[in-house]
């Protein structure tokens, strides 16, 4: 074998040796990587195997990463569950199309005001949206629970009661991205659970508040968002009929802590159609 040929092969097992140390970099078992290392060492050439075996298992690690989490979402329907490619762009006009374009990036998990509000009279795709959005975040790496209005009253009503909603409120209270569907849809005159609401997304937007920080201060950081999304029949200004209890202050407050730390998204509805339903 020339020097050339030589060098070359050399050069090709370092690199294998390079590529399979950070592929094993997601490990946390020492003992496992020296032991990996030794074996490319002694038999350099079963690197190229080794380096595939390394990749599939990687692939299959991400894979089940991923359908725990689709798990976990709880949408309706899981695993026929909707997606994006499903959802009706042409309900979407103008702005509300760029603020779609824009929300498919996820950019928006990251962002300082990290909401969502998707408002529109009933079949027009908005849980579609909100469902598939909830896919898309799902298989970029982040933890989503969907949860529709009426359950999240039931939840608040008896999680000092029931065991398995007090965990239930943790998961809502810890996942990367809540989705509440049909929000202010049922009628609530508790004041209770108007309270219990606005507690609950006063913590999520600290804790969003808090990560956000962070990671402007290191860039290099994973940010864990707190992200909440709502679909709505009702516009928010309309909340404040559905939301009663005794002190409607807490409704505005309770919308300062979605739209005023968000966006929303409306549907090409038709405004008198709307106004009538919400009456």
């Amino acid at each position: 074998m020339s020097t050339v040929a030589m060098s070359e092969n050399t050069n090709n097992k370092m690199l294998v040796q390079l590529e399979l140390t950070k592929m094993m970099s997601f490990s946390k078992d020492r003992y496992l990587k020296s032991l990996i290392v030794q074996v490319v060492q002694n038999h350099p050439n079963l690197g190229v195997e080794i380096k595939k075996i390394l990749q599939d298992t990687q692939i299959n690690r991400e894979t089940d990463q991923i359908t725990k989490l689709l798990e976990d979402a709880k949408f309706p329907n899981y695993p026929d569950h909707k997606t994006l490619a499903e959802f009706d762009r042409s309900q979407l006009s103008g702005d509300n199309l760029s603020l779609y374009e824009e929300i498919i990036t996820l950019n928006f998990l990251t962002d300082s005001n990290p909401n969502l509000v998707f408002y529109g009279i009933p079949e027009q795709g908005m849980e579609t949206l909100a469902i598939g959005l909830g896919d898309l975040i799902c298989r970029a790496g982040h933890s989503v629970r969907y949860i529709d209005f009426y359950e999240l009253m039931n939840v608040f009503n008896f999680k000092t009661k029931d065991a398995k909603k007090n965990v239930l409120y943790n998961e809502l209270m810890k996942t990367n991205c809540l989705i509440i569907n049909d929000f202010a849809g049922p009628l609530i005159y508790d004041p209770d659970l108007i309270s219990e609401l606005l507690l609950l997304l006063q913590a999520r937007s600290k804790a969003h508040g808090e990560a956000f920080v962070a990671h402007k201060h290191n860039p290099g950081r994973k940010m864990s968002p707190f992200s909440t999304i709502v679909t709505s029949c009702f516009a928010p200004i309309q909340w404040t009929k559905r939301l009663v209890g005794d002190e409607p202050v807490r409704t505005l407050h309770i919308i300062n802590q979605i739209l005023g730390k968000g966006q929303q998204l409306t549907l090409n509805i038709d405004t008198a159609e709307t106004t009538t339903t919400a009456q």
